[in-house]
């Protein structure tokens, strides 16, 4: 069932699940709205305008979302939009969708890049298909095996997710990716990196029956990671590059680059402006995967949302991770 993924997430401790999310130090942290809360603040878990597109958020703390809620204002991703949907514990839309989109650990719940993403493909999309469905697929802390077949425990949990939302009459449009900071510390894991996360997003494409369906990938911020002090990323930088050589190898994915994206002061998690605009550079990969980017958008808006990769930036560096494992 869809409420499977808040026990896995750690909302109903069991104690089954161990996580290796590293600690946020005294950064602010954001709490979340119950489905309850939401509704009192005049959200709904009705279905009534069920999303056509649904885009299945995976991964960990960084597409879940950890910037500070104390950090929202007016501008940072618009107003409520009705349009834009997130599916909730109880296996209903809950619309509009709303930071924090979930709540995978409790009391860290904060900004991530989704609602960003959705609010920013809507208008693109035909008229008879503009209402999107979040499907939140993401635990902090979570290592790539979790997202695995056969017996990854969050791949469990995107079939369970899909099921819902393709009973509501729903389509999946996309996968947003963002993962990689927890198999930073072990060489071999960095080493491998590329291979597993191939057979990951592979094993994702399969339990949606969609073997084309666009993916999105995003760089890790290896630019605020310490990857000298702390040995938890040690192999950040050539965890990165495994991300960028398979977004590069597959024709159906692309890359958003984290450039520039400022940490909420934790040097892990994207703040809550930086999530914003990291949801808006997937977007637009995802607008120019599905050919919805074109001509004079793309003389607006591509050097804006599409700036240099940290993958690329780094190989000139003394990043070893960026050259392979022989180095």
């Amino acid at each position: 069932e869809v409420a499977d993924y808040f026990d896995l997430a750690g909302i109903r401790a069991s104690g089954a699940m161990t996580s290796r999310e590293p600690a946020d130090g005294n950064a602010p942290r954001g709490r979340s709205r119950s489905p309850e809360a939401r509704r009192a603040a005049g959200g709904s878990t009705t279905g009534e305008q069920a999303p056509r597109l649904m885009f299945l958020l995976a991964g960990q703390s960084n597409i879940a979302g950890r910037g500070p809620l104390t950090e929202l204002c007016a501008t940072l991703g618009g107003a409520d939009d009705p349009r834009v949907a997130v599916l909730g514990p109880d296996g209903r839309w809950q619309v509009p969708a709303r930071h924090p989109l979930l709540n995978d650990k409790p009391d860290k719940g904060g900004v991530g890049p989704g609602l960003a993403f959705a609010r920013a493909v809507v208008d693109f999309l035909p008229a008879d298909s503009q209402h999107v469905g979040l499907l939140p697929c993401a635990v902090g802390g979570s290592p790539l095996e979790r997202c695995m077949s056969p017996n990854g425990d969050l791949l469990a949990v995107a079939r369970s997710q899909l099921a819902a939302g393709r009973a509501a009459g729903g389509h999946l449009a996309g996968i947003l990716w963002h993962q990689g900071e927890s198999d930073c510390s072990c060489e071999a894991d960095s080493s491998s990196y590329a291979s597993r996360l191939r057979r990951a997003l592979q094993g994702l494409r399969e339990a949606s029956g969609e073997l084309d369906v666009p993916v999105v990938l995003g760089e890790l911020g290896v630019h605020f990671l310490d990857q000298v002090g702390d040995p938890r990323f040690r192999h950040a930088a050539r965890v990165n590059c495994a991300i960028a050589e398979v977004a590069a190898g597959d024709a159906r994915a692309a890359l958003a680059s984290a450039h520039g994206l400022a940490h909420k002061g934790d040097r892990l998690h994207f703040s809550s402006s930086a999530a914003d605009e990291l949801g808006r550079r997937y977007a637009w990969k995802w607008l120019r995967l599905t050919g919805r980017a074109h001509g004079s958008l793309r003389l607006l808006l591509g050097s804006s949302l599409e700036p240099p990769l940290l993958s690329e930036s780094g190989r000139d560096q003394a990043f070893d991770g960026c050259r392979g494992e022989n180095v």
